[in-house]
């Protein structure tokens, strides 16, 4: 492997390593910025992907974006896709990270760490719409798939199950996402792990969500739930508003997001 595409994976890796940790501190943003900047001139494609998945883990959405795009005019294949993928998720953006997912998938249909990653943005983004064409698309690109070794396929198989059991119409799942995530993007927070099961209340049976985030502050997090319980409540024609119940609650040990 040439020198500078092994350079560009060590640092995506690190970075990666990084953003599980948290916030940078700013040695840390110094330090990666020198690396990064060592590939300007050996490969603008992979200097503009890390810098835009640097941005992502500062936060910032608008440069992110601008330089994951440019870096895709440059080379589009699927680690680009992923990467960018990846920083959308982090940046709380999950229906574009999808989107993303799904066109690293279209480029790699047999891989199973991909359709991971396309597994896990759609329980994070509430939509699984294209599962069932996906789902087909790996089994005959790679017809000796072991869909046991890919644990977000099993999650995702999971909350399909619960709402099954529970009577609630996937496309009213996907409605009450698509309001969580604007509540959660209003307070500048993203999804770091789901529990779904199922319970019952007075004789209801129901799905529980409990929305996992990492809130400085522990008091924003009944704001937030409010907000949650009058936007679905209000939105029109929702059957499964007495059935589909989100709980945002404060997230403690970094992980891989699970549901």
């Amino acid at each position: 492997m040439p020198l500078e595409l092994t350079k560009s994976a060590d640092l995506t890796n690190k970075l990666n390593a990084l953003a599980d940790k948290g916030k940078l501190s700013e040695f840390e943003v110094r330090h990666f910025r020198r690396e990064v900047e060592q590939l300007k001139n050996v490969s603008a494609a992979e200097y503009y992907m890390l810098n835009g998945m640097l941005c992502s883990v500062l936060g910032d959405f608008e440069n992110s974006r601008d330089n994951h795009e440019k870096s895709l005019k440059l080379s589009r294949d699927h680690v680009d896709l992923i990467n960018y993928g990846l920083s959308m998720r982090r940046l709380g953006h999950r229906s574009m990270s999808l989107e993303l997912m799904l066109q690293a998938f279209e480029l790699v249909p047999n891989s199973e760490d991909i359709f991971n990653e396309v597994c896990l943005s759609m329980i994070l983004s509430g939509d699984f719409s294209s599962f069932d064409s996906t789902l087909g698309k790996l089994k005959r690109a790679n017809p000796s798939v072991d869909l046991s070794r890919v644990v977000h396929y099993g999650n995702l198989l999971h909350v399909r199950e619960c709402l099954a059991v529970c009577g609630i119409d996937e496309a009213e799942f996907t409605r009450v996402f698509s309001v969580l995530n604007e509540v959660l993007d209003r307070h500048a927070l993203s999804v770091e792990d789901l529990d779904v099961n199922t319970s019952t209340f007075d004789s209801v049976r129901h799905v529980s969500i409990f929305v996992k985030v990492t809130c400085k502050d522990s008091r924003d997090l009944l704001k937030i739930n409010e907000e949650l319980a009058d936007r679905i409540i209000s939105l029109d024609d929702l059957e499964c508003w007495d059935r589909l119940v989100l709980n945002a609650v404060n997230y403690t040990t970094r992980q891989n997001a699970v549901a």
